[in-house]
């Protein structure tokens, strides 16, 4: 499907002169801060995004761009540059504590944890008994892999010491 619409070299390079990128930055910052465009925009985006086509069309373009090498390993490089920022990690670890200290936050967080932890689907050992636990335990404590101990686990529970005498 073509584009609706090509910029000219001209208007590429223009867009690219920094003077010009910051004026429309202003514009766009200036925009943004009045309230009604604001309104107008957010319920813009909104609707568009609760269109199923507008979002398997988005999310069919952005699984495409991830599938290519080479956008993976520009978005890792710029990702790691990014957090090797100390200013930049500084202001993310306050964010996140800052959403942690909301006590709604905090115990909508901690219930959807506490449904994946119980959700056999999300988490393999909520769906051992507690002798099948034990034996996962012992076999993990002894080095044996995640995955060989819970199959182990799962295929036979041994009676307990107690049980057999």
């Amino acid at each position: 499907m073509p584009r609706p619409y090509r910029l000219s070299p001209e208007v590429r390079a223009r867009r690219a002169d920094p003077e010009v990128r910051a004026k429309m930055s202003a514009a766009r910052k200036a925009a943004w801060a009045d309230p009604e465009v604001r309104a107008k925009m957010s319920a813009a985006i909104q609707a568009a995004f609760a269109d199923p086509e507008v979002r398997a069309k988005m999310s069919a373009a952005s699984k495409a761009a991830l599938a290519d090498p080479e956008v993976r390993a520009k978005m890792s490089a710029a990702t790691k540059a990014q957090w090797a920022d100390p200013e930049v990690r500084a202001k993310m670890s306050a964010a996140r504590k800052a959403a942690w200290a909301d006590p709604e936050m905090r115990a909508k967080m901690s219930a959807a944890i506490q449904a994946a932890f119980a959700d056999p689907e999300k988490n393999p050992l909520a769906g051992l008994t507690p002798d099948q636990r034990r034996i996962y335990n012992k076999l993990r404590a002894h080095g044996l892999g995640r995955i060989e101990a819970l199959a182990e686990a799962r295929r036979e529970v041994r009676p307990s010491s107690r049980e057999v005498a």
